[in-house]
C-alpha cells in the first residue's frame, strides 16, 4: 500500500490514462535499457552499421571500376588486333593486284610493234 490512504478509504489502482503515460514516461526517462533506442543502449550500432556499409558500398563501386578498366583494356586489346589482321588482309590484295597488273603488263606485246592481223574472213 502507498501509505496516502487514511484509514478506513478503499486504495483506487485505477489509473486515468494521463497519468498512466505521464508514468511510462517518467519509467522511460529513467530506464533507457528497457524503452532506449539502440544507440542509446548499445553505443550507436546504427551509426557503426552505417559506417560499414558506406564502406562496403565504396568498395563495391571501386570493384566494378576496376572491371570496367580491364574490360576495356581487353576491347582495346581486340580491337588493335582486329585492325592489324585488317591491315593485312588490305595488304594482301594490294599484292595480289599489283601481280596481276605486272602479269598483265608483260603479256602485252610491245609498244610499237604493228598490230596483230585480223582474222580473215572466211
Amino acid at each position: 500500500k502507498s501509505g496516502l490512504i487514511k484509514p478506513g478509504e478503499k486504495e483506487d489502482t485505477l489509473a486515468q490514462h494521463d497519468e498512466v503515460s505521464a508514468n511510462l514516461a517518467r519509467m522511460a526517462s529513467k530506464r533507457k535499457d528497457i524503452f532506449g533506442t539502440d544507440e542509446e543502449v548499445f553505443g550507436e550500432p546504427e551509426k557503426q552499421k552505417k559506417v560499414q556499409r558506406k564502406g562496403e558500398a565504396v568498395q563495391a563501386f571501386q570493384q566494378q571500376q576496376e572491371e570496367a578498366a580491364r574490360q576495356q583494356q581487353l576491347l582495346q586489346q581486340q580491337l588493335a588486333s582486329e585492325k592489324a589482321a585488317n591491315e593485312q588482309s588490305v595488304a594482301d590484295i594490294i599484292k595480289r593486284a599489283e601481280a596481276k597488273v605486272a602479269g598483265a603488263i608483260t603479256a602485252m606485246p610491245p609498244t610499237g610493234s604493228a598490230p596483230p592481223p585480223p582474222a580473215s574472213a572466211p
